[in-house]
This record gives C-alpha cells, sequence and structure tokens, in this order.
C-alpha cells in the first residue's frame, strides 16, 4: 500500500530466506576437514559468546589466535603476513564496514594453485599447489591460512546478515509504530498534520514520535459557572487550543495520550476568556478567566474529532504522509 511498507516487507522477506552457503573447496576440489584445528565447527564454540556481546573485533582476534597458537610458530614470516592482513581489516572495516571479500581465495588455474594475498613487510601471494600433499597435512601451516581466510569470510558475511536482520526487524518496528501513531493516536485536523510532519524526518528508520503539538485547534465544552458552593449554572463554549502539547504514555502504541494547552473560550452567555487545558486521553478538563464576569469558568468537554474521521479518510491520510499515489 505504501512505498515505505512494501520496501520494508521485501528487504525482511530476502533477509529471512538467508544465504545459501555453498560448501566450501579450495583447488575446484579440496574440501575442509571439518575436524580441522580452525574448522568452522571447531572455532565456532569459541567465539559466539563474543558475537552475542557483539563483539565483532573480538571474534576476528579469537580467530587469529587460534591460528597463531597452533601454527604461529611453524612459519613466523607467514604468521607476520597474516597478522599484518588481519590489523589492516580490523582498521578498515571502523569506517568501511565488513568486507568479506578481502578473505577471498583464488584458484589459479594457470598455476594450479590456490591463492590468498597477504600483507607483511612487503605485500605477497601465499599459494598451495594444488598437487600438493600439504592438503591432506591437519598440521600445515600453508593449508590452515586457507581456513583461517574462510572462517574470517563467513564471519564477516555473517555480521553482514546479522546487522541486515536487526536494520528489517527496526523497519518492521517503524513501520507498525508509524500504523499505530496515524490509526490510533490523537487525531489531527490537516494543519496539525502539517505542522507535525515539519520536525519528522520522514526516512521512517526511528519509530513515530512519542509526542506532537496540537495548534488552532477547535471543540465544543461545556462551561460551569459557580456563583456559590450550591449554585451553579451550565454554558456552552467554543474552545480553542492556539497551541498545546499531547505526550503519549510508554508502551501503549499511541492509545494513550496526556496533554496540556492554553486555551481562548467563547461562551454563549459569559463573553470570552482564557485559561488552561489538560486532557487526558479524549477527556479534557479546563479552567479559563472571564473579564466580563470577573469569575473563572471550569470546562469539560470530549474531544469527538476522531470519531468524526472515516477509515477511508484515515488512509487516504495515511497515503499521503507515507508518499504514496
Amino acid at each position: 500500500m505504501f512505498k515505505f511498507i512494501a520496501s520494508a516487507i521485501g528487504l525482511t522477506m530476502l533477509i529471512l530466506a538467508g544465504p545459501v552457503w555453498a560448501q566450501q573447496t579450495w583447488c575446484g576440489n579440496q574440501s575442509p576437514a571439518e575436524d580441522h584445528p580452525l574448522a568452522w565447527p571447531t572455532l565456532k564454540p569459541g567465539f559466539s559468546p563474543l558475537i552475542q556481546e557483539k563483539d565483532y573485533e573480538g571474534a576476528y582476534r579469537y580467530v587469529l589466535g587460534e591460528y597463531r597458537s597452533a601454527f604461529g610458530s611453524q612459519d613466523p614470516e607467514l604468521m607476520d603476513g597474516l597478522q599484518q592482513k588481519a590489523m589492516t581489516y580490523l582498521q578498515r572495516r571502523k569506517t568501511e564496514g565488513e568486507l568479506p571479500s578481502e578473505w577471498d581465495t583464488v584458484f589459479s588455474p594457470s598455476r594450479n594453485a590456490e591463492l590468498l594475498i597477504l600483507d607483511g613487510r612487503a605485500p605477497r601471494i601465499h599459494q598451495v599447489s594444488c598437487d600438493s600433499p600439504a592438503w591432506d597435512n591437519p598440521e600445515s601451516p600453508a593449508v590452515a591460512v586457507f581456513y583461517l581466510a574462510s572462517a574470517m569470510n563467513r564471519l564477516a558475511s555473517d555480521t553482514i546478515r546479522q546487522a541486515q536482520i536487526l536494520a528489517a526487524r527496526e523497519a518492521d518496528q517503524a513501520r507498525r509504530s508509524y500504523e499505530d501513531w496515524l490509526f490510533n493516536g490523537f487525531a489531527m485536523w490537516p494543519w496539525e498534520m502539517k505542522l507535525n510532519e515539519l520536525r519528522i524526518e520522514k526516512d521512517f528508520l526511528s519509530p513515530a514520535p512519542e509526542w506532537q503539538f496540537t495548534a488552532l485547534r477547535p471543540s465544543v465544552a461545556l462551561a460551569v459557572r459557580s456563583d456559590s458552593f450550591n449554585r451553579s449554572q451550565l454554558d456552552h463554549a467554543l474552545v480553542i487550543e492556539p497551541i498545546g502539547y499531547v505526550r503519549y504514555l510508554d508502551g501503549s502504541r499511541h492509545q494513550d495520550w496526556w496533554g496540556v494547552s492554553p486555551i481562548v473560550t467563547v461562551t454563549s452567555e459569559n463573553g470570552g476568556g482564557y485559561g488552561m487545558l489538560a486532557r487526558y486521553n479524549q477527556f479534557t478538563l479546563g479552567a479559563a478567566h472571564h473579564e466580563s464576569v470577573d469569575e473563572v469558568l471550569v470546562y469539560f468537554s470530549v474531544d469527538l474529532y476522531q470519531y468524526l474521521l472515516t477509515q477511508e479518510e484515515k488512509l487516504r491520510r495515511a497515503k499521503t504522509f507515507f508518499g504514496g499515489d
């Protein structure tokens, strides 16, 4: 119905479908061993608590530390290259976000080898021939590099996916909050809607506002003038709120609110007055001083405007607000 809603739902469906993880292979036919020290099932229990705490950098450092513990001493130069690559990556992700492709390995038919670009004192290419017996050796530091790269790549991809899921959830929550605000909230006259739109950034990445203005809001009220404790006079009044404030109750989904406004009143028998009004949901209670009679009148009213709006009118306003056709 609304372009924003359609986009959010489309994104949500795309994310919930999730990526289809292809079976990792190197050299086109070398599959990772599940019992390798750096295999994903082996590493995951160690860094999962870090992921749950959103310490993604800690998870990357954990994987690198596991390589260092198991293989680092066997080839210090190779360890230096991996260390430099990992530190460079951690710096880049702070400004550029996750970059899974930085950990992609490449099969080179011309070299008949699997390749990974490393950093170090001089950037170089790490490669292992596809015919090398090292592929079958779980203690080979050269092959373990590809296990590390695979884990880093998947960590980055999973982090992106989790961020996308979170964004989709937040977009859906924002959509729902705006629906609550427009359909359940304190009904606005057209000019009040325009006024409140001025302070809303319509990217809809944040929930609907928890407060709003009233402006030049008219209502009818029953005015009570009390000459004494035992005698009161009733009068009909037109009440205008030049400007006011309405605040929604936390957790009410925009169905409950309170507010305050200055008021200007006109009565049929007691002239005009000015004062203050307080509201809770549709009910208002006010007091205004009337100079013509030099007394304070008390006002009671029920704001019926939202009951005058049909569902079709609410839908039309919502489409206009969301920029629909």
